[in-house]
């Protein structure tokens, strides 16, 4: 699991259980140093969903066979990582368990997230084991039960006790 921040307080005021907010680059590399993967994975992928003028890559695909451009555009199907540069299917294969293709704003559910994306999102770890034990006989159903777990402290963005899609 990536290594836990060192909690800081004051006298008087809670140990934060939470870091700051994390975006989806910063919970994807946590993720990529978790599964021990490169981080360079993230400059490949920004670049097949980036910006069409900054066609980095694209001399890189032009020279597949068949081939072919960088996207432009997000991901809708995992298998697209087949395409990305430095994406082998050793690599997929290691990631498929944590990643999917959804819209953005797409929160993590604590009720079915794994815990080493729970603290990619900014979890504490003894936080997320927290979580973890309480799922497994009482999930979460509302805001003030992860609250209780949280000592108070805001829950991340990213992270929610409800899902939008399921697999």
């Amino acid at each position: 699991t990536p290594a836990p921040t060192t909690p800081t307080s004051t006298p008087g005021k809670p140990v934060n259980p939470v870091t700051p907010p994390r975006n989806n680059e910063d919970i994807f590399n946590e993720l990529l140093k978790d599964l021990k993967l490169p981080l360079t994975l993230t400059d490949s992928l920004k670049a097949w969903t980036g910006d069409p003028a900054l066609q980095q890559d694209d001399l890189n695909y032009l020279s597949k066979d068949p081939p072919y451009r960088s996207a432009h555009q997000k991901i809708v199907d995992i298998n697209e990582l087949y395409r990305v540069k430095d994406f082998t299917p050793e690599i997929i294969e290691k990631l498929r368990d944590y990643i999917t293709a959804l819209p953005t704003g797409t929160t993590l559910n604590v009720n079915t997230a794994p815990a080493n994306l729970l603290e990619a999102a900014g979890l504490q770890q003894s936080v997320v084991a927290a979580i973890i034990k309480q799922r497994e006989t009482d999930p979460f159903l509302n805001s003030a039960q992860l609250t209780k777990v949280l000592a108070g402290a805001p829950l991340p963005p990213t992270v929610s006790f409800t899902s939008q899609y399921y697999m």
